[in-house]
């Protein structure tokens, strides 16, 4: 009788996908907590993830919001590519394309600088890189908001990751960066 129930991981990406593949919910969400209030920033994204979806507990934005920001505050490369999303686009925080561009930018220089084992345990792999890389240089290319675009560094950003990743969306992506942004492709190709 006591075999029947697995001890808990320690692992927040584990944990989270017990609770999604509906195995020990309410104890792995606990044990998130748990994880939160020791200051791990990843257990703090995914505690964030659970209140975003309604996930053990009632879908509560504001809770969203407070753990998203607790995760960002440790670096966790997700939350605050998370985070850019929200403000740049204004969702559950008040729009502001400058401070999203920053948590862009903030989110890549963490994640290039990740070992390839940490990197990897943490769910930040090339394919997330280059989409960040990616949504700075839409945010670039698209923002009329006042602030200076450097889509040159973007694309350029794209064009390094972009031999990591080898999916056709990739491929299209950089297709569309190298026709918006030929001077960077031309001192690229140098």
């Amino acid at each position: 009788m006591f075999g029947l129930f697995k001890k808990l991981s320690d692992n927040p990406i584990e944990l989270y996908q017990n609770i999604e593949n509906g195995k020990q919910e309410k104890a792995s969400f606990k044990k998130l907590e748990e994880l939160t209030n020791g200051r791990n920033a990843v257990a703090s994204y995914f505690l964030a993830l659970c209140y975003a979806c309604g996930q053990v507990v009632n879908e509560d934005r504001n809770m969203f919001v407070k753990y998203l920001l607790k995760s960002a505050e440790g670096n966790y490369p997700i939350a605050l590519a998370r985070l850019g999303d929200c403000y740049y686009y204004g969702e559950d925080l008040e729009k502001d394309c400058k401070k999203g561009i920053e948590y862009y930018e903030k989110t890549i220089a963490i994640s290039e600088a990740m070992d390839k084992t940490t990197a990897t345990q943490n769910g930040v792999d090339e394919g997330f890189i280059s989409d960040i890389h990616y949504d700075l240089f839409r945010s670039y290319h698209s923002s009329g908001d006042g602030f200076e675009k450097n889509m040159d560094n973007a694309f350029i950003g794209i064009a390094k990751n972009i031999n990591k990743v080898t999916d056709a969306e990739s491929s299209k992506t950089l297709s569309y960066v190298v026709t918006a942004s030929k001077n960077a492709a031309i001192d690229i190709l140098r």
